[in-house]
């Protein structure tokens, strides 16, 4: 963790008498951080004895590894690599099988032989609920911002027309070490279905690309803020149809501290839904179950305490830029969340209603900072509703 601090991707060692040596440097992460919010998992390998299986994460999508050791060492062999997401994988001697969910699909078991052929479905728990649904299929948007290529997709609405004028949400993705792919997205599905246009990107900070790509330390809200920016105006350029003044903003965990940090740098969102977000570094630190840590690190400061340390964590907090905001703002928090806790929402929420700025805030009794995937049914339900009637009620024509 030294080069790259604590979101470092691990290496692979060999354990010899007296010490570790390292086998094999990942360029890209050895787990996957496709996300979505229909399946849990992401970490899972298996081993045999003669060989390792592991899942990866390339760009956008996921891949199976398997290791072998070999006269010149430890040899990688791609067994499985395609578009979507796994979310689980575990192996036999003759097969392995995995979770996995695409597009157009909701997560189901899958299984193939050990060299990745006669990959083959073998549950359908969930065909009965999409038969019959629109489900928008991702357009994918290249473009370039702050000399990154970067890409992104939109889900465009049921008989989307060029002559309609449409609301739009702008979704980011949690980490910021995660990366969204060609995936089934439940939340984004519903809005489409709603009649909003959805985008969403991997800006610099986000997982696939390896571990340079991925390091946004003591650049929150630099880079990443201007990636998305940008990535907003090319959704716009290639979507004129697109009602500006009717776009709107949210994300979850670092997309709710992005959220927070989008409203007090630009008015440009007509509402934003910051949920299970970071608000003030400061008393993250002091709060948190990863707060001592990984906020020092991730904000560039040498640790909690000190007059230069302070400066520079709240250099990096949305609170200290509240002042500025202006963009009607729904919190969504859970009173068990211990990564990103209940007063990071509460300290936000509290200074845009002092400057008379329209907020609120929905708080889930008995939930986690897992809400959005893995929270009681009813709870689930009730914060797509609330989110989604904000969304438009402030997109009214």
């Amino acid at each position: 963790m030294k080069r790259y601090g604590v979101n470092q991707t691990s290496d692979l060692c060999r354990i010899e008498k007296d010490r570790i040596v390292p086998a094999y440097i990942p360029e890209v992460s050895l787990y996957s951080s496709v996300i979505g919010d229909t399946t849990e998992g992401g970490e899972a390998d298996y081993t045999d004895g003669s060989s390792y299986l592991t899942l990866a994460t390339i760009r956008d999508h996921n891949a199976v590894f398997a290791f072998s050791e070999e006269e010149n060492g430890l040899k990688k062999h791609t067994v499985w690599e395609r578009d979507g997401m796994l979310s689980g994988m575990t192996g036999s001697p003759k097969k392995i099988a995995l979770v996995y969910q695409d597009a157009r699909h909701v997560a189901e078991v899958y299984e193939m032989n050990r060299d990745g052929s006669d990959f083959r479905k073998i549950t359908s728990q969930n065909d009965e609920a999409l038969a019959g649904r629109y489900i928008a299929e991702p357009v994918r948007i290249d473009y370039s911002s702050c000399g990154y290529d970067l890409r992104g997709w939109v889900l465009l609405p049921q008989d989307f027309s060029e002559k309609k004028s449409y609301p739009a949400v702008l979704d980011i993705h949690g980490g910021p070490r995660c990366a969204y792919g060609e995936t089934f997205f439940h939340e984004m599905q519903l809005w489409a279905a709603r009649g909003f246009v959805v985008f969403f990107t991997n800006i610099k900070g986000s997982d696939g690309r390896g571990d340079d790509f991925a390091d946004i330390r003591d650049d929150y809200g630099g880079t990443d803020f201007q990636n998305l920016m940008d990535f907003t105006d090319e959704v716009l350029r290639k979507y004129p149809n697109i009602d500006p003044k009717r776009v709107c903003v949210t994300g979850g965990s670092y997309g709710g501290f992005m959220t927070n940090w989008i409203i007090g740098h630009t008015d440009r969102f007509v509402c934003a839904a910051s949920q299970r977000s970071i608000s003030n570094w400061v008393s993250f630190g002091f709060t948190s179950d990863i707060g001592g840590f990984f906020g020092p690190d991730q904000n560039g400061a040498a640790g909690m305490f000190g007059q230069k340390n302070t400066e520079i964590l709240w250099n990096h907090s949305p609170l200290k830029y509240a002042d500025k905001v202006k963009t009607p703002t729904l919190f969504i928090h859970s009173d068990e969340d211990y990564r990103c806790p209940l007063p990071e929402g509460m300290q936000m929420l509290q200074a845009l209603l002092l400057r008379g700025v329209e907020a609120r805030m929905c708080l889930f009794h008995g939930e986690n900072h897992e809400l959005s995937r893995s929270g009681k049914p009813k709870h689930r339900v009730r914060r797509l509703k609330e989110i989604t009637e904000w969304f438009e009620g402030h997109t009214k024509e």
